[in-house]
């Protein structure tokens, strides 16, 4: 036994260098996911800009399908029906880039005269075949929409006179498809601003249908529709694809050269790092982009390290469970020279017993900690404003808030449990709010796990605090998880319930009242409890996972905000078959509002008025005075019920109602805003609680506004929450 003892107390210094060899690893490993992030950040810019290039030319390449169907519809496609095509298309706006559309026509050298003195007298004054010189065989072009400067000077040029252009429009000739040309100088650049340029073409045969044979296509083919392109305006359009933090530069052909580059957005030789390479292969061309990341892009990404926030969170969990496990010992101690008495206690404790003394314990101590955490949250972030001081300190300051903050969560979670924690019910639609939580549910639950909903056509609005119930189905969704560490189904199935029955036979639901409700039953394919387990599942602490994975609260919040919002929940399970949790919860007689829109953040409101403040706790009390008065509000601040109730009959420019739902003086905060609706009919209430003495919702006579402010509040909670009810009223 003395051995015993003395290796126990090592086991903090175990403990200890265990955690910081844990914090090492994780610095470690923390520190090189920063850069694979930032690998696949890059390579999704890459794919998505790449994927741009391809789709913006497939949709130009349907233009021209569009434009040679017009070939087959009939014998002879009219300039007015031509425009009156590109004018349905709306080129110029839906097709950023493109310099037209066109029509060139396939003509033999005997033909030449006739087609010039055909053209003009169809209204095309000058009009002639250009470049001059005698070929066997010219292209040229009779149609170009919109007619603007630019494309009128390509009117009548031969496109089988240059090299690359015919290259083009014999691939397209033979294919039967659409072909890109080279890089080439449109006729169109008529001014200093000249870009490289190319085209695309698709071939018109003699009745508008492929023929299928190269013999056959050479033999009727009458012209081409195509469609001229100066590089840089197109890709204008794509440069904001994938994000701005990812230059790219296109070359025509496999090779980049200097010689065959098409566009660059940025300067030459100013980038460096990480870079990518993509092939495309784009009516019948080859096209090279080389990707690389701007220097604002690796900036990011060595901003976005989490490796300091892992190791100063593992320090403190280190030193934590260091202290933890040497406290434990201490009690372990104690506890072994009262095991006797306090297993005999054990055994005449009941359920209902227990949970009452939970209820009292909690909600007595969570009412003096989530004012004492009212005030250390308030002035850490207060000294955080005012950003003064070094890093250190601002560090310190930081730590401390976010240890208060996780004091308040640990706190509601026992209030939960206690059925004491304040609610705001309201008419809450269900499904619209389990489909605002689909995203949410996506990403916790993991690529691994199915999620089906199954929701009644007509589901009835229930009458519960929304956001507590979407933290209780995300609760019962996150053990379904664990349930299930190879994945499978999760399902979440909703509908109508009416009870008639009574309390023997109301379909697994003991004590419940008759009347309407909603049930909510999330299955899982998971492993499933054997009876033992299923008879403690809703007890406080009981859980069994690993040490450190599970505190043993989460079904019981949900259990406790179940019964506290007049409702019940169940389970049923089996090993290896799964596990169904139900909840069942009271019909709302109105109709759900609508979802609130997302939240935008917003500067913190200031506002002006006075306003009658309400608190017993004097710390609370000057901390909200003195942030209200910040705020512009002028404030009378009292410690009683009666004390407020005077106040409100003395003085007429009480613009709000500030006060706490536990208040002493024989008026609890509910009493007090009821009498002093009656004084001053629709004076606007803001309720205030760490926890509720009843599980009552909160009503009042008169109209709205009305609003419950949990404790411990942030600065900008209490600020919003002011001025939205001062602009209500």
């Amino acid at each position: 036994m003395k051995a015993e003892g003395q290796y126990l107390k090592l086991l903090p210094v175990a403990i200890l260098l265990l955690g910081l060899l844990a914090t090492w690893l994780a610095w470690r490993i923390a520190d090189g996911a920063v850069e694979d992030r930032a690998g696949l950040e890059f390579r999704l810019a890459v794919d998505t800009k790449a994927a741009a290039i391809v789709g913006r030319l497939r949709a130009y390449e349907l233009m021209l399908r569009g434009a040679a169907g017009l070939f087959f519809a009939s014998d002879h496609v009219s300039r007015d029906e031509f425009r009156t095509y590109l004018d349905i298309l709306q080129v110029q706006n839906d097709f950023p880039g493109v310099q037209g559309l066109g029509y060139a026509q396939v003509l033999a050298a005997a033909d030449l005269p006739a087609h010039e003195a055909q053209m003009r007298a169809t209204g095309v004054a000058g009009y002639r075949l250009h470049p001059e010189g005698r070929r066997d065989t010219y292209a040229a072009i009779v149609y170009l929409e919109p007619m603007d400067e630019r494309n009128r000077t390509a009117l009548g040029f031969d496109m089988f006179s240059e090299p690359v252009r015919r290259a083009a429009m014999e691939h397209a000739r033979d294919s039967g498809d659409a072909a890109l040309s080279g890089i080439v100088q449109l006729v169109q650049e008529i001014d200093n601003d000249s870009q490289p340029g190319f085209l695309m073409y698709l071939p018109v045969y003699s009745g508008g249908r492929d023929p299928g044979t190269l013999e056959e296509r050479r033999r009727t083919l009458v012209g081409y529709v195509y469609a001229p392109f100066r590089a840089s305006e197109l890709m204008q359009g794509i440069i904001q694809e994938g994000g701005a933090l990812v230059a790219f530069e296109l070359h025509d052909g496999p090779d980049p050269t200097a010689g065959n580059l098409l566009y660059r957005d940025h300067g030459p030789g100013t980038l460096a790092g990480r870079n990518a390479r993509r092939d495309l292969d784009i009516a019948g061309r080859h096209w090279t982009v080389l990707f690389a990341a701007t220097p604002e892009f690796e900036r990011r990404a060595a901003a976005g390290s989490e490796a300091p926030a892992v190791a100063g969170a593992g320090f403190a969990i280190s030193f934590v469970l260091f202290l933890v496990v040497l406290l434990s010992l201490r009690m372990l101690e104690e506890r072994r020279r009262s095991a006797q008495a306090m297993h005999a206690a054990e055994l005449k404790l009941q359920q209902a017993q227990k949970m009452e003394t939970i209820g009292q314990l909690t909600g007595g101590i969570a009412h003096d900690f989530n004012n004492l955490l009212t005030v250390v949250i308030g002035n850490a972030e207060a000294l955080l404003a005012r950003r003064t001081g070094d890093d250190r300190t601002r560090r310190l300051t930081e730590m401390i808030l976010h240890a208060a903050q996780r004091g308040a969560d640990l706190t509601a979670r026992l209030l939960a449990i206690a059925r004491r924690q304040a609610l705001l019910p309201r008419p809450t639609d269900v499904t619209a709010l389990l489909r605002e939580m689909e995203g949410l549910l996506q990403r916790t639950l993991g690529a691994g796990v199915e999620v089906e909903m199954v929701m009644a056509a007509d589901l009835w609005p229930v009458l519960v605090d929304p956001a507590q119930l979407e933290s209780a189905i995300l609760n019962l969704c996150i053990n379904a998880r664990d349930a299930m560490p190879d994945g499978g189904k999760l399902q979440i199935t909703c509908r109508n319930l009416h009870l008639e029955r009574g309390p023997d036979g109301n379909g697994g639901l003991p004590d419940q009242r008759l009347g309407d409700y909603v049930t909510i039953a999330v299955a899982d394919s998971g492993t499933g409890m054997n009876a033992e387990t299923l008879a403690r599942a809703f007890d406080p602490f009981f859980t069994t996972k690993p040490v450190g994975q599970g505190s043993g609260l989460g079904l019981s919040m949900v259990f406790g905000f179940a019964k506290q919002s007049g409702g019940h929940a169940s389970i049923d399970s089996a090993p290896g078959a799964g596990t169904t949790v139900t909840l069942c919860l009271p019909r709302s007689a109105e109709t759900a509002d609508a979802p609130a829109l997302p939240h935008r953040p917003e500067p913190i409101p200031a506002g002006s008025g006075t306003i009658l403040l309400v608190e017993d706790d004097g710390m609370v009390r000057d901390y909200a005075a003195g942030r209200l008065q910040e705020l512009g509000y002028a404030v009378t601040a009292v410690a009683t019920g009666s004390e407020a109730l005077a106040v409100l009959q003395a003085d007429d420019g009480i613009a709000l109602l500030f006060t706490d739902l536990v208040i002493p003086g024989g008026l609890d905060g509910r009493q007090m805003a009821k009498a002093a609706r009656q004084l001053r009919p629709g004076l606007p209430v803001l309720f205030t609680s760490g926890q509720a003495r009843t599980a009552a919702p909160i009503r009042l006579p008169g109209a709205p506004p009305l609003r419950l402010l949990r404790k411990p509040y942030r600065f900008d909670e209490l600020a919003t929450a002011i001025r939205d009810l001062l602009d209500q009223g």
